[in-house]
């Protein structure tokens, strides 16, 4: 028996025929009444589908709190926009960080939430509710053209989520094919159709393409999301001074993206903490995700004026904060110490994710 969101797709599929899998996946995630984000009241932490390094504890808002004060220049018009920011926990970490070190320069941020969905939106501002007029909620970009001057703008395990489109290399015809989702017998099933589209070529010279052709295997798969890379580019435009940061698991360099080991993509299913590769069953049900093209993100921020600070470990980027916190007095406790442990691990955030930070000191800087 098929869930309503199964009976959605068929129903557009037959419609419309095969639907590109970055629209099955909006929908899966996305979809109003029945996507993932939407349905779902507890997904993170130990009783949820995954962990994240907000739900590991309080220490990484405190520590990304510290962080945002020393790059910011505190005064009325200082504003942090979050984007992404789900049940409203690392709003509340931050918050109660900054308020806890300095109630005047608490009063003095103007902390802004990026979110389209109005039930997310009506967890956050229960869950923030305490913090007064400090936060407030914007849902599309012309609505932060008009709000935000300056700042950072920062999101943490969003951009992975974003809707992607997935291709595959034919080594017969020398060109990419495009993964589609079609209905058959009650079951979606992929549906290939030649492209267009120059994929690898966004990030890699002509040189290097055709280098890369002669190795690259039948049937090697990598997807792209063109939603995180207009995401950031709208991002970019609309920081007039301050910082751009995101913080998740992607690919370092561009070379990376097409590692040996990667031949069949970087899409994943999560539920109840186990990873799974078939992610065309349970729509709705568990969660979708692919690594972040970190290296596309970078030029698109340096092609709108920003300069890279840095596409660093979370490991590398964490110790750094930290560094600057106990000269700033901070103390650890054991708890604490050990939430940091985890925020560092290999196995766990500290090498598989990465942060890219770049900025822009000078407004309309070029």
């Amino acid at each position: 028996m098929h869930t309503p969101l199964e009976s959605y797709l068929h129903q557009l599929i037959q419609e419309n025929g095969p639907i590109p899998f970055d629209r099955f996946m909006n929908e899966a995630l996305y979809h109003p009444q029945w996507g993932y984000y939407e349905s779902k009241q507890t997904l993170i932490g130990k009783g949820g589908d995954f962990q994240t390094s907000v739900s590991n504890g309080p220490v990484f808002g405190e520590l990304l709190a510290r962080q945002f004060l020393e790059w910011s220049v505190i005064d009325s018009t200082t504003q942090w926009l979050e984007c992404g920011a789900h049940h409203g926990q690392l709003a509340e970490d931050i918050l109660e960080t900054v308020a806890s070190m300095d109630s005047k320069k608490a009063q003095q941020i103007n902390y802004l939430i990026f979110e389209p969905s109005s039930k997310r939106r009506s967890i956050q501002k229960e869950r923030l509710k305490r913090f007064g007029s400090n936060v407030s909620w914007v849902s599309k970009w012309d609505e932060v053209k008009t709000r935000f001057r300056q700042g950072v703008i920062f999101s943490n395990e969003l951009l992975d989520a974003f809707p992607t489109k997935r291709f595959e290399w034919d080594s017969s015809s020398d060109r990419w094919r495009e993964f589609f989702v079609r209905g058959n017998q009650d079951q979606f099933q992929w549906y290939l159709q030649p492209t267009d589209q120059k994929i690898p070529e966004t990030l890699l010279s002509k040189a290097e393409f055709e280098q890369l052709k002669t190795i690259l295997p039948d049937h090697y798969t990598i997807e792209r999301s063109l939603i995180a890379e207009k995401w950031w580019h709208k991002a970019a435009k609309h920081l007039e001074r301050g910082h751009l940061v995101t913080i998740d698991y992607g690919f370092m360099d561009k070379f990376d993206k097409f590692a040996p080991q990667r031949s069949n993509g970087t899409l994943r299913t999560y539920s109840r903490h186990r990873v799974g590769d078939d992610v065309l069953n349970n729509p709705g049900q568990v969660d979708l995700t692919a690594h972040v093209d970190f290296p596309s993100l970078k030029k698109i921020g340096e092609n709108q004026g920003l300069k890279t600070e840095g596409l660093i470990s979370q490991e590398k980027f964490m110790h750094g904060c930290l560094e600057k916190a106990f000269i700033q007095g901070m103390q650890l406790s054991p708890k604490q110490m050990a939430q940091f442990r985890t925020l560092m691990h290999p196995e766990h955030f500290g090498k598989s994710f990465k942060v890219l930070i770049q900025s822009k000191l000078k407004p309309n800087s070029k």
